[in-house]
């Protein structure tokens, strides 16, 4: 299985040291069996991302495929050029 995008946005911003996160956080599912669920949408993950990467110097690209029916997502970031 693949990590989910806000998974993978969260750690990138971890690995540039920048102490944010745009994963949303786990609920308590209550009597379902489960521990607890946690939402993701990918557009409002992405849009998060790009505006605290700007705020802090980076710029993002991105880029979508689909491979065994399955949405692929790559991000690409570099600190801006003056």
């Amino acid at each position: 299985m693949y990590p989910d995008l806000d998974e993978v946005a969260d750690g990138l911003l971890s690995i540039l040291g920048l102490g944010a996160n745009v994963s949303e956080a786990s609920i308590p599912t209550g009597g379902s069996g489960m521990i607890s669920m946690q939402h993701y949408d990918i557009p409002k993950s992405l849009d998060q991302l790009v505006v605290l990467l700007r705020g802090h110097g980076f710029e993002m690209q991105t880029n979508t495929w689909n491979e065994a029916g399955h949405q692929i997502h790559s991000i690409w970031v570099r600190r801006k050029v003056a």
